[in-house]
């Protein structure tokens, strides 16, 4: 009788949620496996949970004095896996509260590395609040220690395979929607993130925000239900703002669903639909507010982005140009640095920037809009470099196919069977996702639309900081397309099985005027829009670009120049050093005048262009901290279009160079040491000057102009 009343029970609960609940206890068993298992040593910024530990010991969301509470110190900076509240002292000086953060401020006893208040913790304690949050809660409740973590991890890991069963319930059955699921539950650069806390965290958040968006887009909804939906989109976008701030990408494509992709016509439905966002947007604001209370006092988003236009990222991304570059190295304070010069050139500043504050962000949004002013057409081709590496190249290579950690022969072996089978993927998946997209359109135009949106949007934002770990989440996106056309094929043949349907078929094929059907319309048109959608943009952009990046290429390339006198030291091997010796006694460069904190040269060096070869070049420096090492080792002056070039031309390669004031950044040792390249190109070697004159260069960029440099494109192409 009991057992029947279980049946019964059963019976009556949703096959998808049986399936959702069993995939999240397989999920979160993998996750938590892999998690005691591999080995490795997890990276997320433990010691920014200092206050986290003392909320879950009794005490308050503070920062105490680390020379005070060694245990607590060794425990953040991982010496130890575990704190004993019993053993932190009654009484600890802390830190002031935040979110604002006070420069002037001795830190250093609050954070044992080097600058480290300044660049992260202080506020990411803050715009980080859930995520320290719910690790101070399972401390309270199990003892503080970094793998009493690991089961938080895990059902984090659960919630987001089960929301990917979801998100591939959208566009195909259960047993294609599970296997995908399965294969999202093992993927290797899914499952390797997994112990990395800070980054793994905006996960579910995302996942989650777009099944929603997908789920009201694909289905026409009673206005009650669209409504809680769109609530409890705000609700997991500002919660999950709180675990980590790249959550808050959803806000626009959640507007443009809710305002343009809904089922229903637009005007016959629009009050519904401004009822749908403001709802969102009460919730969001409800839910977000102690991380947009944080964000506010200085979000370090411009230094982020600028951090994501670094040639580092270029190699990435698989973009670039000959003619320039954005900066690199990849490094948090040559970004200060650049914020700093660009704010004494541009704007007369003469203070100190420190970072995590609101004037730093005011002078690094400033220098973004520089940016976009004149390479717009740059950063849309970055998007779209970077839809296509997560199409094409979220995977595992043949020789390193397991996650990082995993050993075993077996796994390993299966891996690699995994691999074989998803090779198709590697350099396809823009074909798949084409295809996909096309047969989508043939069923309904605006469901394809939608879809082609949020793939453009979620896979291109990635762009901003392009990273394994900016991008693991949309690993979904390929097993969506590789299930959705499974699906489509099985379909096919069930239906092809029925006599009349092959009839149907037959006489379809014999009459070309019948393959003009409606399905086939849609998706031309569908694929004539996609097309022009995406390709008329780059055109317009390109075609302002020319000359809005010409004229500030011509403008570098016409700047008055004065010599530097420079020696000349042996390195050894094939190798030389340009050194200056007067670096540091330069007089400073109009607009920039004495006392600033970064003096800034920048630096032309010049050859002779014709019959020379590529020319790579070394910008050195020498700094005691890696952190203050600007060395740049990666610039290369191409070798002219042409072999006829005239015996008296040159070619010239541009370079900012800093001197950090001690006087500003005191206890910062750094040094200018000078120009390195191969003895062998010092015959082409003309001259090293420095530009006497600041004021028409808002962006000191990274230059290698051969004397032909108009005939180069102004902008940045696909290199692979």
């Amino acid at each position: 009788m009991n057992l029947n009343k279980v049946k019964k029970t059963l019976s009556r609960i949703p096959p998808d949620a049986m399936i959702a609940v069993v995939l999240f206890i397989v999920a979160a068993t993998v996750g938590i496996t892999y998690l005691f298992t591999w080995g490795g040593r997890p990276q997320f910024w433990q010691p920014i949970f200092g206050p986290a530990a003392m909320w879950a010991c009794g005490r308050g969301y503070e920062n105490p004095a680390l020379s005070q509470a060694p245990d607590l110190e060794d425990f953040l900076y991982q010496r130890s896996d575990c704190l004993c509240c019993e053993d932190l002292p009654e009484a600890l000086d802390v830190a002031p509260r935040g979110p604002y953060f006070d420069p002037h401020f001795d830190w250093d006893k609050y954070f044992a590395a080097p600058g480290m208040a300044e660049l992260i913790p202080y506020q990411y304690q803050y715009f980080h609040l859930y995520l320290l949050g719910s690790a101070a809660l399972i401390w309270r409740v199990f003892g503080v220690s970094w793998s009493g973590l690991y089961p938080f991890f895990a059902l984090l890991y659960g919630t987001t395979v089960t929301i990917g069963y979801g998100l591939f319930r959208l566009g195909m059955r259960r047993v294609f929607a599970i296997i995908c699921a399965l294969m999202l539950t093992v993927a290797p650069l899914h499952l390797q993130q997994l112990p990395h806390y800070r980054d793994y965290a905006k996960a579910p958040f995302i996942l989650a925000a777009i099944l929603i968006m997908g789920y009201i887009a694909k289905k026409p909804l009673k206005w009650p239900v669209l409504l809680g939906l769109a609530g409890l989109g705000g609700a997991v976008v500002g919660l999950g703002l709180g675990f980590r701030p790249d959550v808050n990408i959803c806000i626009l494509p959640f507007v443009v669903i809710l305002l343009l992709f809904l089922p229903g016509g637009l005007l016959r439905t629009f009050k519904v639909r401004l009822s749908a966002l403001g709802v969102f947007f009460a919730v969001y604001f409800i839910t977000a507010w102690p991380i947009l209370n944080a964000l506010s006092a200085g979000s370090n988003m411009p230094h982020w982005v600028l951090l994501g236009l670094f040639s580092f990222c270029d190699i990435r991304l698989g973009v670039g140009s000959p003619l320039y570059d954005f900066g690199n190295p990849y490094s948090d304070y040559y970004i200060r640095t650049l914020f700093q010069s660009y704010s004494q050139r541009l704007h007369g500043n003469s203070e100190r920037l420190y970072i995590s504050t609101q004037t730093y962000d005011y002078y690094g949004l400033r220098y973004l809009l520089e940016i976009a002013k004149r390479f717009p057409a740059d950063l849309a081709l970055r998007g779209y470099a970077a839809v296509l590496r997560v199409l094409d190249e979220m995977r595992m290579s043949v020789q390193d196919p397991a996650p990082r950690g995993i050993t075993n022969p077996i796994l390993v072996a299966a891996y690699k069977a995994r691999v074989l089978a998803l090779n198709s993927l590697v350099g396809s998946g823009r074909y798949y996702a084409g295809l996909t997209l096309l047969l989508v359109g043939g069923y309904n135009l605006r469901l394809a639309l939608c879809a082609l949106f949020l793939v453009l949007y979620f896979a291109g934002y990635t762009a901003l900081q392009f990273n394994l770990r900016h991008c693991f989440h949309l690993e979904f996106l390929s097993l969506w397309t590789l299930g959705f056309l499974a699906q489509q094929v099985v379909d096919a043949v069930r239906t092809l099985r029925a006599p009349a349907s092959r009839g149907r078929l037959k006489t379809i094929l014999a009459r070309p005027a019948e393959w003009w059907r409606p399905p086939v319309q849609r998706a031309l048109v569908f694929a004539a829009a996609a097309c022009l959608s995406i390709v008329l943009p780059v055109a317009g952009l390109r075609m302002y670009q020319h000359y809005t990046a010409g004229a500030l290429l011509h403008a570098s390339a016409t700047a008055p120049v004065e010599a530097v006198e420079f020696g000349r030291k042996d390195l050894g091997g094939d190798r030389v050093l340009l050194y200056l010796p007067d670096f540091a006694q330069l007089p400073p460069v109009p607009p920039e005048e004495a006392g600033v904190p970064a003096r800034t040269q920048y630096l032309v060096i010049e050859f002779a262009d014709a019959g020379r070869p590529d020319i790579p070049l070394t910008i050195r420096y020498e700094a005691e901290e890696l952190m203050y090492d600007f060395t740049r080792e990666d610039i290369v002056l191409p070798r002219p279009i042409s072999d006829d070039a005239p015996e008296e031309a040159t070619a010239r390669v541009f370079a900012p160079a800093f001197y950090l004031s001690p006087d500003a950044y005191e206890g910062i040792e750094q040094t200018f040491k000078g120009i390195e390249l191969a003895k062998d190109h010092l015959p082409y070697l003309r001259g090293v000057y420095r530009v006497t004159d600041l004021h028409s260069l808002a962006l000191l960029l990274n230059l290698t102009l051969p004397h032909d440099w108009e005939e180069f494109p102004r902008h940045q192409v696909f290199l692979r």
